[in-house]
């Protein structure tokens, strides 16, 4: 992966996507959309499961600050789903920094 800098990190869906050529990169192979349809039944959620594994892997903003770009940006409709959703990812990724 030569757009990733030296030592940075690839998160992936690895019910989708299967690693490259090794890189200097650390990979992280979440199964994003097996576990929303497992425990969300619902395949669109991987988009935010995997979002959220990533954040929790590599701190890239608040759990809050999440949290609030969903409850504000998602259909009050989708709201729940996309909690959920949020929640299963950062459990996954948390289960890589523990």
């Amino acid at each position: 992966l030569p757009l990733v800098a030296e030592g940075g990190i690839v998160v992936f869906d690895g019910t989708l996507v299967k690693p490259g050529a090794a890189s200097s990169a650390k990979h992280f192979s979440i199964p994003a959309t097996e576990k929303a349809v497992q425990e969300l039944n619902s395949e669109v959620a991987a988009n935010i499961v995997l979002l959220a594994a990533a954040n929790a892997i590599g701190q890239l903003v608040s759990e809050d600050s999440l949290r609030a770009a969903i409850k504000d940006n998602v259909s009050s409709r989708f709201v729940d789903l996309n909690l959920k959703a949020l929640q299963l990812g950062l459990d996954l990724g948390r289960a890589f920094t523990a």
